[in-house]
């Protein structure tokens, strides 16, 4: 995990880590079904991530994941916002609001994946390999 944090500059943030299934919930349909989450508190630089583990097929899918999520701590600072704007404006509004937010957030977090990917060639396999050299360190 401190390679993983350390590629994605987030060595001064603590992340929580659980493995359980997520969703869908009540009225949505199957395909709501998420592959990870991320609950992040920018003010105290903490997140806890949830991976579905229905979603991963291979340890790099697990990491593939992993990162997605903690990418969404990039732009975290904003959910103070979102916080703030719930007070001030209508249930309407503000779903409305939520909307076009989530669906900029996810969309910025691919695009973050695919600059990785291709033009920093940060992947799933180097993060392992990464993992896998910060733990023979630690010994």
């Amino acid at each position: 995990m401190p390679a993983l944090q350390s590629l994605l500059a987030l060595e001064d943030w603590k992340f929580d880590i659980t493995v359980e299934h997520i969703g869908p919930e009540e009225g949505e349909d199957r395909q709501s079904v998420l592959m990870g989450s991320c609950v992040a508190q920018a003010n105290y630089h903490t997140a806890a991530i949830t991976i579905n583990p229905e979603q991963c097929g291979s340890p790099k899918d697990v990491v593939d994941i992993l990162r997605h999520e903690m990418i969404h701590v990039f732009h975290s600072d904003h959910d103070i916002m979102r916080g703030q704007l719930r007070h001030v404006v209508d249930e309407k509004m503000f779903k409305m609001f939520e909307e076009v937010y989530y669906h900029a957030a996810e969309k910025t977090v691919c695009r973050i994946e695919a600059m990785l990917n291709r033009g920093l060639g940060v992947t799933a396999k180097k993060m392992m390999e990464a993992k896998r050299d910060d733990g023979n360190k630690q010994k």
